[in-house]
């Protein structure tokens, strides 16, 4: 079985790729005028942040935020062509299947609640701190301009 990169390595091989069909003449106009990247974190992170106390919590949301957009301004620094990162804000990991099967059900480990009641509060959070993060990254310079009223929350994405 081979293990999916981490977010770091994955942005260095595309963008050693991007450059090199960049300099391609196989590369058509069309695909030289920008890539759109649709970047969606938070799931995993929320789960497994869920289990945590709120101090360890919010400094793993932190830290998650926090390397997605460094790896994000990479891709903005770096990128032969326009880019555009759509972010989708959390969705709730409580209405999946497996958290009731894993957490809340008969043989569950959440038979308080508590891990619900922290996910939930965690989603808030993710969402505010890509809010946040994204308002302050750099404008149109620095390769990227964030545009709150295309905000893409997780029903948008299932209805478009």
């Amino acid at each position: 079985m081979t293990m999916l990169s981490d977010l770091k390595t994955q942005v260095s091989q595309w963008l050693r790729f991007e450059r090199k069909q960049y300099t391609s003449s196989r590369m058509r106009l069309q695909e030289k005028r920008g890539t759109i990247f649709t970047v969606w974190f938070s799931l995993w992170d929320i789960w497994y942040s869920s289990q945590l106390n709120d101090d360890d919590a919010s400094e793993a949301i932190r830290q998650s935020i926090d390397s997605l957009f460094e790896q994000l301004e990479t891709i903005a620094d770096n990128s032969p062509t326009g880019v555009k990162i759509i972010l989708p804000e959390a969705m709730d990991p409580t209405f999946l299947p497996g958290w009731s099967m894993k957490r809340t059900g008969p043989g569950g480990s959440d038979h308080r609640g508590d891990d619900q009641r922290n996910a939930i509060q965690l989603v808030r959070q993710w969402n505010t701190a890509l809010d946040r993060k994204a308002s302050d990254a750099r404008g149109p310079i620095g390769g990227w301009r964030y545009d709150r009223s295309q905000r893409a929350g997780p029903e948008r994405l299932a209805l478009e």
